[in-house]
């Protein structure tokens, strides 16, 4: 079916979240004893910044964005926030193993709820305090809406729930075969400190990915072979006790959209959740801009790549070999049954067939170039760090320095600093109360901030409901308007908007066949814009979007809807005259 898509169909249409665990760490370099910082509101609410298992164990968490690039980039806000709310002489660890910690200095995590307090005491008995100690980072992903309903159309699926549902668990079943290649290139705990584990396993690629990771107990056998099958193993699996409660099963890979697992085959599986992933401490957010663009084509040609035959069996062996390899010190070569070429071969056709750009053929030949030499992996690196058969002085020396970073410019936002200063400011209490907040136009300073039904739109860092002007700025604003008016259930054009000509032409894919305006974000008085009744050839739509970038940076291509054009006049509360615009 992928083969099928035009080149221009928007495969790389997606939207993503990151979940990052760390530990607080005093100025003795130890585990934090403090509990969770005053500063960050109460973590019963917060969308931003939790607790995990233990009180010195936060959990920074992204909203859902439309690009790697905005995730990374809010994660590192909210990085920032927690950095500079906690106490100055804390900082957090950047690994995923801990420094020397014993069972006696992990305070489980002191939560409102007596239900998830007490789940966490079960689980501390089940799997021992000292592997909740573990930090990692989690990569939620759900294929783009639109790029899922031309797959959908070009299936022989009638039910797009039941649809969806095979699309996703493919997906899942293909990652767990596969996913000894990311413990290669970015296992990165590859070193237990002294008492940590009840036997030495020495310097290795992931331990958090390997049998002493934070896994389930050995006769847990949830099967991924269907999801009627999955849904029946994990029942059964709380039923008899094995597990405490559904949540409690830790796959590398967690269907994800429902409460219970049963729902799947009802409402269908929303998104996938991919817990591999290292603290990589080279990086102040954990996890690299190109590790995340690296991921999505790898999440691709996973799609590309067939389905598995004999899917249990499958992944019984690929368990082993993922084992194997996470075990394996990092400067080893793979294992001669670990063959990437098929992966690698659908990397490169999705890159051809959708004529992506030089980009992702570098990503895919740093992997290659990560194949041929273990060094150049997260742990081949990792492992020339360790001193005396420990990576506490490595551990401290990137941790402190994050930490520094952090306390640069306090006034500004990292990530955020082309905004103007009192919109960064306004940003980082909204972030570090736990407030919602959405950018609903960065060019035009226009911050959308929520907490439960109340809404304050803020323009400028200074304009808001107390001042009634940020209506008609608002509605000056295309972008802005159309948002608004969308979350309060009014029909709006369907459309997108765009900064360079590249990414506006790959959307030719899915308007192709529609009646469509081509138009400047800023205009007035119809300079710039292009409209066109029937669909337009890709000459034209190229043509059009040349006149209208040449009004402004950015670009709206949305869809046309015919009819007559009525202006509204409404003054406080009551229509005081309609006008009938005639172009």
């Amino acid at each position: 079916m992928l083969q099928k898509l035009s080149p221009n169909s928007p495969i790389l249409q997606a939207t993503f979240g990151i979940e990052r665990e760390s530990l607080r760490i005093n100025a003795n370099h130890k585990v934090a004893q403090t509990p969770h910082p005053e500063k960050f509101g109460s973590r019963s609410f917060h969308p931003y910044i939790q607790t995990d298992y233990s009180e010195p164990q936060i959990e920074l968490i992204t909203p859902i964005a439309h690009s790697t690039k905005e995730t990374r980039r809010f994660l590192g806000a909210i990085t920032d926030v927690a950095m500079r709310s906690m106490d100055k002489s804390e900082y957090l660890w950047p690994l995923s193993m801990p420094p020397v910690i014993s069972e006696d200095d992990i305070k489980i995590a002191q939560l409102e709820s007596d239900h998830e307090y007490q789940y966490r005491i079960g689980l501390g008995e089940r799997y021992g305090k000292l592997l909740q100690s573990m930090s990692g980072i989690h990569y939620n992903f759900e294929l783009g809406k639109d790029l899922t309903q031309q797959l959908f159309e070009l299936s022989e699926e009638t039910d797009f729930v039941a649809f969806k549902n095979t699309l996703y668990l493919k997906l899942a079943q293909n990652f767990l075969n596969y996913r000894w290649l990311l413990t290669y290139l970015y296992g990165a705990s590859s070193l237990a400190e002294k008492g940590f584990l009840s036997e030495e396993v020495g310097c290795v690629r992931s331990i958090r990915n390997s049998k002493h990771g934070y896994v389930n107990a050995e006769d847990v056998h949830i099967s991924f072979s269907s999801l009627e099958q999955y849904v029946a193993d994990i029942e059964q699996a709380v039923q008899s006790g094995q597990l405490s409660a559904e949540k409690e099963f830790y796959s590398s890979v967690r269907l994800r959209g429902a409460k219970m697992s049963r729902d799947f085959l009802s409402k269908g599986i929303s998104y996938l959740e991919f817990r591999t992933f290292d603290l990589n401490p080279y990086d102040p957010f954990a996890i690299s801009q190109e590790t995340l663009d690296t991921v999505h084509l790898f999440l691709l040609a996973l799609l590309w790549l067939d389905q598995l035959a004999d899917v249990d069996n499958a992944l019984t062996k690929a368990d082993r070999l993922n084992n194997l390899i996470a075990l394996s010190h990092p400067h080893t070569p793979l294992p001669s049954d670990a063959d990437p070429t098929p992966i690698l071969i659908a990397m490169k056709a999705i890159v051809i067939h959708f004529g992506l750009d030089d980009y992702y053929r570098q990503l895919i030949a740093h992997v290659e170039a990560a194949l041929q030499d273990p060094r150049l992996t997260l742990s081949g690196k990792i492992a020339e760090q360790v001193e005396d058969g420990s990576l506490e002085h490595f551990g401290q020396q990137q941790g402190q320095a994050f930490h520094d970073y952090a306390w640069t410019a306090p006034y500004a936002l990292k990530g955020y600093e082309n905004m103007e200063l009192s919109t960064q400011m306004i940003l980082f209490d909204a972030i570090q109360m736990g407030l919602n907040v959405e950018i609903l136009d960065e060019e035009d300073q226009f911050l959308k901030i929520w907490h439960d039904d109340h809404i304050e739109y803020i323009k400028n860092g200074n304009m808001t409901s107390k001042d009634n002007y940020v209506v008609p700025l608002a509605m000056a604003n295309k972008v802005v308007t159309k948002k608004i008016l969308a979350e309060a259930g009014f029909p709006i054009p369907a459309g997108a908007e765009f900064v360079n000509k590249t990414d506006a032409l790959r959307y030719y894919g899915q308007i192709s066949s529609s009646a469509i305006v081509v138009k400047p974000k800023s205009t007035n008085f119809g300079l710039g814009i292009s409209i066109f009744q029937e669909p337009a050839s890709l000459v034209d739509y190229e043509k059009a979007l040349d006149i209208a970038f040449s009004e402004d940076s950015h670009v709206l291509v949305e869809e046309f809807i015919a009819g007559t054009e009525y202006r509204f006049f409404i003054l406080d509360g009551k229509c005081e005259a309609v006008l009938l615009r005639v172009a």
